[in-house]
């Protein structure tokens, strides 16, 4: 969600997206989403086993893709041809593959997750917490998409921004530094592992997730401390 991230934290993207006449387009495109996804989600009750839960992942990404780039076309405000001029395929492979087919995934995967913390368990009663996992994770794609199709309009129109939210900067940043990075990725994947074995002593699943969030969040705050001290300051003593 490094994407989402960019375009929340950083003050000029932020600003370029919640200005008041993009918000009431992006009503629009979260709105036509949505409907779109649960009338799939009604077609696909009867004809694929929405049970299982790779099916769900499966429909849930595929039911992405389309909004993904329809949303980016809405937020460009250009034709078609024009897009496919100024934008390199990289872009929009990247946009379709992990906005719309992976960062469906997740979302999904998020909204079961927040539903089983909530004890409406997706295998237990799977139709609401199905139904919702698409139309959620669909409508936040087409959010995400449109956002980032305007920040790339204003960058064409000559709107100066530190970064574009697509993770290029830090792919480049790990091709320069990948043995640090690695270090500190194995630490982290380490700590992590070790953290997640603290909901073993509780004995009520839910207690055991709760326990689990905190042991990760602590220690992976730590380490993120550490890392990032390592990095800005290098040649002190710890």
């Amino acid at each position: 969600m490094l994407h989402r991230m960019a375009l929340r934290v950083l003050p000029s993207l932020s600003l370029a997206v919640t200005e008041d006449s993009v918000r009431r387009k992006k009503r629009i495109v979260m709105f036509l989403p949505g409907l779109m996804a649960f009338g799939v989600y009604r077609l696909a009750k009867h004809l694929l086993p929405i049970t299982d839960p790779l099916v769900l992942l499966a429909v849930s990404s595929v039911v992405a893709l389309f909004p993904s780039l329809v949303a980016y076309w809405f937020g460009r405000a250009v034709l078609w041809f024009s897009i496919f001029r100024q934008d390199c395929g990289h872009l929009l492979g990247w946009l379709v593959g992990w906005i719309g087919a992976a960062y469906g995934i997740q979302l999904s995967l998020l909204v079961l997750t927040l539903f089983w913390i909530m004890h409406y368990s997706y295998l237990q009663h799977p139709d609401g917490p199905a139904m919702m996992a698409i139309i959620i994770s669909c409508t936040s794609v087409a959010r995400d998409a449109f956002e980032i199709g305007h920040v790339r309009k204003l960058s064409v129109l000559g709107r100066p921004f530190p970064t574009f939210p697509d993770g290029e900067q830090l792919r480049l940043l790990v091709q320069r530094r990948n043995r640090p990075l690695g270090l500190w990725a194995v630490a982290g994947v380490g700590i992590g592992a070790i953290a997640s074995l603290c909901g073993v002593a509780a004995v009520d699943e839910h207690n055991a997730a709760l326990v689990q969030l905190l042991g990760v969040t602590i220690l992976g705050g730590g380490v993120a401390l550490c890392a990032y001290l390592g990095w800005c300051i290098p040649s002190s003593s710890w």
